[in-house]
Parts: structure tokens; C-alpha cells; sequence
């Protein structure tokens, strides 16, 4: 139960950070398509898995954001330059190059995930997240790969078209 707790309070502190950034990100690049959010789940092995990200399209196409995503299953981390960002609707495919990782190796390597807003407030179905795929092969946001997506349990992410 106490592990519980100091996730959710990890979680709360997420939260307060993504916002922040969210705003920042609204102040700076006006109406630009962007993506942001940040939760937990519960892993295939019964681990829990959180994440945050935040992303945005400049005003001159480029992307810049980042991502941190830690799979408490296996212990491994990976924190995640964001350039690439394609919104469809409420679904967007984010990717970027792994900076660090608690996995040997991995630094370098393409990274894609999808994420799926599924509105706010009591009645909405639970947003949802894909696991991280990882390649040295040439993958962006625009490749067009079946993921399978997961409902996140707390937190919530937001699809700016």
C-alpha cells in the first residue's frame, strides 16, 4: 500500500511538471500541434510502468520534446529526445532517439510509442499508451506500425491537433 502511495504521489508530481511545460509550451508556440501527458499502468508481469512526455511543432515544422518512461517490471529506464510528433484526431505517434538508458547499449537507437486521448472527466474512456518500440532500423512517427495500445490506470494525456 505504500508503494502505492509514493506512486501516486510521484504521479501528482508529474503532473504539476507536464502542466507547467504544457503552458509553456502554449505561451511559446501558440496553437501548434502538441501532445503531452503523463500516468501509470500496470505491466503484463504485474508491474507497474509510468511515463511522462510533453512534445510540440514549431512554427517551423521541427519537433522538440521529451519523453521519460520507466518499466518498474524489468527495472529499465529510458529518457527520450523527442523529433518527430504526427496527430491524427485524438491519436498521435510520437518518436524520437534514446539519450540514456539503464539498458546497455541503447543510447541512439529510434524510438516510437503512440498515445490516444480519450477526452476528460467522469464518463471518458481511459486514455491509452503503447509500448516503447525500440530499433536501430529507420523509424519515425510517420512509419506505419500496428501497436497495440494499453488503458493507463491514473494520469492523462492530451492530444493537441
Amino acid at each position: 500500500m505504500k508503494k502505492r502511495i509514493n506512486v501516486m504521489c510521484l504521479t501528482a508530481a508529474l503532473a504539476a511538471i507536464v502542466a507547467a511545460l504544457g503552458a509553456i509550451s502554449v505561451g511559446a508556440f501558440g496553437n501548434n500541434p502538441s501532445v503531452n501527458g503523463q500516468g501509470f499502468l500496470t505491466g503484463s508481469e504485474g508491474g507497474l510502468r509510468t511515463f511522462s512526455f510533453s512534445a510540440v511543432t514549431k512554427n517551423d515544422g521541427t519537433v522538440t520534446g521529451q519523453a521519460n518512461l520507466h518499466n518498474r517490471d524489468e527495472g529499465n529506464i529510458y529518457k527520450i529526445q523527442i523529433n518527430c510528433l504526427q496527430i491524427v484526431g485524438n491519436r498521435a505517434s510520437v518518436s524520437g532517439v534514446i539519450k540514456s538508458s539503464t539498458v546497455p547499449g541503447l543510447e541512439g537507437q529510434n524510438s516510437v510509442f503512440v498515445v490516444i486521448d480519450n477526452g476528460e472527466g467522469f464518463g471518458s474512456l481511459p486514455d491509452q499508451i503503447s509500448r516503447l518500440l525500440i530499433t536501430d532500423e529507420e523509424v519515425n512517427c510517420r512509419t506505419d506500425i500496428g501497436f497495440r495500445l494499453f488503458d493507463i490506470e491514473g494520469g492523462n494525456i492530451q492530444v493537441k491537433p
